[in-house]
């Protein structure tokens, strides 16, 4: 894993975004926007650690997103967020993965 990589990738999921390039189907919602807050990456204890803070999930989303951290490079990324081109990714093992808060 290049660390500086996902780093680097994780900060242009910043922002307001259509993710439906970004999720699995079969979710019954009315919009696919999601605004991410805050995005960063750091080390602790021999793991990287990923947070994401945004005003909503889609199904699968952070698992794609991980998944397309771990595969493709900043173009690619950056053309899939403007729904230009949908990249085949593999969703990121949901062992791991934990919902560490929910504000209001």
């Amino acid at each position: 894993m290049d660390f500086e990589k996902i780093e680097q990738n994780i900060k242009l999921f910043k922002g307001e975004f259509d993710f439906k390039e970004f999720m699995k189907s079969g979710s019954d919602i009315k919009t696919t926007n999601r605004v991410i807050y805050k995005t960063f990456a750091y080390r602790y204890k021999g793991f990287i650690i990923l947070n994401f803070e945004a005003n909503g999930f889609l199904r699968s989303q952070i698992r794609l997103m991980v998944g397309a951290l771990l595969t493709l490079d900043a173009s690619n990324i950056e053309e899939q967020l403007s729904c230009k081109k949908r990249y085949k990714i593999k969703p990121a093992p949901s062992n791991g993965l934990y919902l560490a808060k929910i504000k209001y």
